[in-house]
Parts: structure tokens; C-alpha cells; sequence
């Protein structure tokens, strides 16, 4: 990797990826929420690029020069009413189409997609499900788990041999310095 790129650098797996590429050696360059707690930010050796990936003009900066997009940045939720519904598309998808915009134009070769076990769907069967897995079987119908499967399958399907589109699908992301308070192992 040469120029990285890290969308949700404030969040917990943003904070622990750009942590690790700085164990490396690897001076990233973050997109920075505004009005994002730029705290975590402050212990990280980064390249601040303010802007929210709602704005087109801030993306296009972001990914120029970058031949990495580490996108990490998502709205998570597995509740609330419609105005969470309506974030969720505004942040995860079309957030996610702009900044795929970008990257493509901008000539960047690879992006990685941090997506959700839960896009992948359920099993009440004590068996493993990978993304062959059929959804109409496996769907997990709330709306958080339906937007990351869309997003996913939109990402991956811009994949070309010149631009690289890879998924990573955690099923949950817990450990130390959680700025949301899991619990603490002793």
C-alpha cells in the first residue's frame, strides 16, 4: 500500500485498522466526520481530510492520489423509526456509491468494504453460512442487516480487473478502547 485512504477513523474499527497501518508504518489519510469526537484521532498519525461522504467535493479530494480505500465508515443500527432508516440509506448506500465514484475515477485499484455478518443473513441451524448463502432462507429482516447487503452486493459488483472491490463481513467488533462502553474483560 502506498496511499491509503480510512473512511470512520473515529469509530472503534476505523481507530483499530488506522492503529494497526501505523504499526506498519502506514500514514493514512482519514475522511473526518465533522462534529465527529476527534479525540481518537489525536493518538493516530494521520492525514486529516475533513468532510462527510455525503459531499461529493470532499470524496473527490479524499481519494485522490490514494491507491487503497479502506471503507469503514457506517451507520449501525438495529433500531429506530424511519429518520434512522433514512440515515442509514444516506450514510451506508448512497455514501457508499459516492465514494465508489470516486475511487474508480480517481484510479484507485483497491477498496475493502467493511460489511456485516448480518448481510450474509442467519442460520438457526448450527451451521456456517458464507455469502453463497441463499438469503430468502437466511434473510435478517431489519433494516440495518437489509441496507449492508445492499450495499455489499452494489460494492462488489463494480469490482473489475482494474479495480478491486473486496468484502470483510465481521459479526461483531468488540475489544479495547470501545468508545461505546462495551464491557471490559478482566
Amino acid at each position: 500500500m502506498k496511499e491509503v485512504l480510512v473512511t470512520g477513523a473515529t469509530g472503534f474499527l476505523g481507530y483499530h485498522v488506522v492503529l494497526q497501518l501505523n504499526t506498519r508504518g502506514v500514514r493514512p489519510r482519514v475522511l473526518e466526520l465533522p462534529g465527529a469526537d476527534a479525540g481518537p484521532l489525536t493518538r493516530l498519525d494521520v492525514a486529516r481530510c475533513r468532510g462527510d461522504l455525503g459531499d461529493p467535493q470532499a470524496v473527490r479530494e479524499a481519494c485522490a492520489g490514494v491507491d487503497t480505500v479502506l471503507h469503514l465508515a457506517f451507520r449501525v443500527s438495529v433500531g429506530g423509526g424511519d429518520e434512522v432508516v433514512a440515515e442509514m440509506q444516506r450514510l451506508n448506500v448512497d455514501g457508499t456509491r459516492r465514494l465508489l465514484d470516486a475511487a474508480s475515477t480517481a484510479g484507485v485499484g483497491r477498496v475493502v468494504l467493511s460489511a456485516s455478518a448480518l448481510g450474509i443473513g442467519v442460520n438457526r441451524e448450527p451451521v456456517a453460512l458464507d455469502e453463497t448463502a441463499d438469503w430468502s432462507m437466511h434473510a435478517f429482516d431489519v433494516p440495518y442487516a437489509v441496507n449492508r447487503r445492499k450495499v455489499e452486493a452494489e460494492a462488489l459488483a463494480r469490482a473489475t480487473p482494474t479495480f478491486a472491490v473486496m468484502s470483510v463481513c465481521p459479526g461483531f467488533t468488540l475489544g479495547p478502547d470501545d468508545p461505546v462502553g462495551a464491557p471490559r474483560t478482566r
